[in-house]
């Protein structure tokens, strides 16, 4: 097995996990990246592409054949007052590369989603995340595999204080995530990143969703 994979938010707490583990997988010939600034990685498998605006992701798309497209793409509400442009990024983003990846014969998608996507929610980012689960549930994916995990831990680039505090009171709150509430259990960046490796190489077909006990085991 020879896998051409295009990732979207490469450069995100999530991305950045996903893409070192797929270029050292042997199983993955290709990583096709789309970033408004290059990167300073060299890799014989990645391949750049620069976008300054990913509203003309298509302008950008030099993509003949993708196996699986990943896509780990999201922003928050510090770095993006309006929810117009909330949604730009968070559905958008994911929404054009899917139906892009689509048209080059990918046959499988894998989503970062997060807990609690759901499109009749009343909070703004769980609507928003639940919408671009459905939309990409109709599209035609012989495999759609949504990973929604809780809180994240890692280390950002950027500082986001009530984040960080966060990831440091978490353990306490974690003892509780049992039985139905493990879906709320904070869980590591690069633990998610391996399963959407794992997922990446694994036969599997039909829709899937995963949360925190999925995520540590598939």
């Amino acid at each position: 097995m020879s896998l051409h994979v295009t990732l979207l938010g490469a450069t995100g707490l999530i991305g950045k996990e996903t893409m070192k583990l797929l270029l050292e997988n042997p199983m993955v010939s290709t990583v096709q990246i789309f970033v408004r600034k290059p990167i300073q990685i060299q890799h014989q498998k990645l391949v750049q592409t620069t976008v300054e605006n990913f509203e003309k992701l298509e302008n950008h798309w030099n993509i003949s054949n993708t196996d699986v497209l990943i896509s780990a793409v999201g922003s928050t509400k510090s770095k993006t007052k309006l929810e117009s442009d909330y949604r730009k990024i968070d559905l958008d983003i994911p929404l054009k590369g899917a139906e892009l990846a689509l048209k080059v014969g990918c046959k499988k998608m894998i989503l970062v989603s997060a807990v609690g996507a759901d499109e009749k929610s009343s909070i703004f980012y769980n609507r928003l995340k639940g919408e671009i689960e459905n939309k990409l549930s109709t599209l035609n994916f012989e495999s759609l595999v949504i990973m929604r995990p809780s809180l994240l831990i890692g280390e950002r680039s950027e500082s986001r204080p009530m984040e960080r505090f966060a990831q440091m009171i978490a353990p306490l709150f974690d003892v509780f995530c049992k039985g139905k509430f493990s879906i709320y259990h904070s869980i590591s960046a690069k633990t998610v990143a391996e399963s959407i490796q794992r997922n990446t190489v694994n036969s599997i077909l039909g829709k899937h969703i995963l949360h925190y006990k999925e995520i540590i085991k598939t």
